[in-house]
C-alpha cells in the first residue's frame, strides 16, 4: 500500500538557468532538476521521473500544487498510471509551500557563492552549486516535518550523510588523478579541476569541473592543493559570459530581489516579485522554449537524488 503525497512544484532561474523544483508536504523532501529547455515535454519528463522515484519508495503522488503556468501539464498527466490531480492557483497567486523552499535554496546558493574566490562562474558550475545546496538540505531534519530525528533523505531512501562524501568543500582546487594503465611516458598523471561535490556513489567519488576542457568529470582519487591565481583566472575565463553576482530572475528574464542596476555584471534594474506577474493574460506556458540553453548540452538533466539506481537522471 502506497502512502499518498501532496507535491508542490515550480520553476525558478539562477543566472537564467531554469530549474524544476519540487517539495513534498509532511516529508519535506526537496528535488531540483536542471532543465535543458522549458518545453512542455521536458518539464513533464522531469516530473514523471520524480513521480517514479516516490512510487518506488512506497509513496504515490496524488495531488500536485502549482501555479497557473502549469495548466498545460494536465493533458500529459494521463500518461501516468494513477495520474495525480493538479491544483492550480488563481491569477496573481503563487504556491506558498514551494515558493518558500525555493527562497531557502536561493539563500544557500547566495551564501555559498560568496565563499568562492572567483569573479564569474561557468554555467555548469552554477548548476551544480544549486544541486549541491539542495542535496545538503535533504540531509537534515525539517522543523514540523515527519520526524525530529530523521532527515527527508533518510525517510525516502534510508541514506544518512557521510563525512567522506563531503570532506572536500565545494569550489576547492584539486589535482585529480588520471586512471590509466601503467606507462613510462612523460604525460601528466593529474589534471587541475574544481570540486563540485559528491557523485553519490558508495566509494566517495567526487565530481569536478575540468580546468582543461570545462567539462564535468568524476574521479575517486585527488589531492587538494592551494589555489593559485592562474586557476582563478581560468575559471573566470570559463565563465566570461556569466554575471559576476548570482542573478535570480522571473520566467520573463526580469531580475528579482534587491539588485542594484549600477552593479557591474548584473543586467537590468527593476526588481519584481519573487516570480514575476501571473495575470491570466500574461501566463507563459511551460511549452515555450527559451532558446538560450544551447551551451548546456553537455550537462545532463540533473535530479537531486540520483545516487540510487532507480533515480531518473544524473546528480552530483
Amino acid at each position: 500500500m502506497h502512502k499518498n503525497v501532496t507535491l508542490a512544484i515550480d520553476i525558478f532561474f539562477v543566472n537564467k538557468i531554469p530549474f524544476f523544483g519540487t517539495l513534498s508536504r509532511k516529508i519535506c523532501f526537496t528535488t531540483v532538476t536542471h532543465l535543458s529547455n522549458r518545453t512542455l515535454r521536458t518539464i513533464f519528463n522531469a516530473f514523471r521521473g520524480i513521480y517514479n522515484y516516490y512510487y518506488t519508495r512506497g509513496f504515490r503522488i496524488t495531488t500536485v500544487m502549482a501555479d497557473g503556468e502549469f495548466a498545460a501539464l494536465q493533458t500529459l498527466f494521463t500518461e501516468i498510471h494513477g495520474a495525480p490531480n493538479i491544483n492550480l492557483t488563481a491569477a496573481n497567486e503563487h504556491e506558498p509551500f514551494i515558493e518558500r523552499r525555493i527562497r531557502v535554496i536561493k539563500e544557500r546558493v547566495r551564501a555559498l557563492r560568496h565563499t568562492l574566490p572567483f569573479k564569474r562562474l561557468p554555467r555548469k558550475m552554477t548548476a551544480h552549486m544549486v544541486l549541491y545546496v539542495t542535496k545538503l538540505l535533504n540531509f537534515f531534519p525539517v522543523k514540523n516535518g515527519l520526524s525530529d530525528t530523521l532527515s527527508p533523505k533518510a525517510i525516502m531512501s534510508g541514506e544518512q550523510i557521510n563525512f567522506k562524501h563531503y570532506k572536500l568543500p565545494f569550489g576547492s582546487y584539486c589535482q585529480v588523478h588520471e586512471e590509466t594503465n601503467p606507462r613510462n611516458s612523460l604525460a601528466p598523471r593529474t589534471q587541475g579541476a574544481i570540486s563540485l561535490g559528491s557523485s553519490g556513489n558508495m566509494q566517495g567519488a567526487q565530481r569536478f569541473l575540468s580546468l582543461k576542457t570545462g567539462e564535468i568529470i568524476t574521479r575517486y582519487s585527488w589531492t587538494e592543493v592551494p589555489m593559485p591565481d592562474e586557476v582563478m583566472e581560468r575559471v573566470n575565463h570559463l565563465g566570461h559570459d556569466q554575471p559576476e553576482q548570482i542573478l535570480f530572475t522571473d520566467r520573463h528574464g526580469n531580475p528579482i530581489g534587491d539588485h542594484d542596476p549600477d552593479i557591474p555584471g548584473v543586467p537590468g534594474a527593476n526588481a519584481t516579485n519573487e516570480d514575476g506577474a501571473n495575470d491570466d493574460d500574461d501566463v507563459e506556458l511551460p511549452g515555450v522554449d527559451t532558446g538560450d540553453d544551447d551551451d548546456d548540452q553537455a550537462l545532463p538533466d540533473i535530479f537531486e537524488a540520483d545516487d540510487d539506481d532507480q533515480a531518473p537522471a544524473d546528480v552530483p
